[in-house]
């Protein structure tokens, strides 16, 4: 499971959670009897926090982390809803609450508490939907970077090692392509190495222009020497 789904899972659970309160945990608030209200509201609120703060502690943590690696417009909007949610929370519903413990069923403190708790609704909602379609931006992984983040080139003697990626089989989000690479210096000069190979192949392992054999190269010369000098030997 990657950070976005499961920022997206815990967002969920909560939509979820809330729509419940909303559209039916508390307008019931109203039709408990008023003798049976402190107890019921007391076992209620017990329970209810064990769900909702274990939730809304992981949500915040989660996003805060995704905020920080994975920056978006959309990932940012939703921390500021998750945020504004916290908000209503300790600052409405927590204070409602605390009022219907203290004295008891009072329907206008129960039409205050359905009334502010649309503010987390919605701020819980939209958090979901803008984590729901936020598209992570793609990091792009230069060419000649070994994937599994190592600092050198790939050695597959190396046991756990991994080749370098040429440029033209790059990931997807890889900026650069094999045109620029060939116009650079390194790129040509492997450009051009490959072509000689492919000539030198072609005819049959002679040299491009004057078809004479090349020979393996010896200690203390650089590059090979011709087999065939003319008749004339080496000086």
């Amino acid at each position: 499971m990657t950070l976005i789904e499961a920022n997206r899972l815990v967002s969920f659970g909560l939509v979820v959670l809330i729509w419940l309160v909303q559209i039916i945990i508390y307008p019931a608030f109203a039709e408990i009897a008023p003798d049976r209200f402190v107890p019921w509201h007391a076992g209620y609120t017990r329970v209810v926090t064990w769900i909702v703060a274990p939730l809304m502690l992981v949500q915040a943590a989660l996003l805060a982390w995704l905020a920080v690696v994975r920056p978006s417009p959309r990932v940012l909007l939703a921390a500021a809803m998750v945020a504004v949610a916290w908000i209503a929370t300790f600052a409405l519903a927590v204070p409602a609450h605390d009022t219907l413990q203290a004295s008891g069923l009072d329907r206008a403190v129960v039409a205050r508490l359905v009334a502010g708790n649309w503010i987390r609704t919605i701020a819980w909602t939209l958090a979901f939907l803008l984590l729901l379609f936020a598209r992570m931006a793609r990091f792009p992984v230069p060419c000649g970077r070994r994937l599994d983040g190592g600092g050198g080139r790939g050695d597959p003697r190396t046991p756990g090692s991994v080749p370098w990626l040429p440029p033209s089989s790059g990931p997807r989000g890889c900026r650069c392509s094999s045109s620029r690479s060939r116009r650079s210096g390194p790129g040509r000069r492997r450009a051009w190495r490959a072509r000689m190979r492919d000539r030198g192949m072609r005819s049959g392992g002679r040299s491009g222009r004057t078809g004479v054999p090349w020979s393996r190269p010896r200690d203390g010369l650089k590059g090979a020497l011709p087999l065939n000098t003319g008749g004339r030997g080496i000086s």
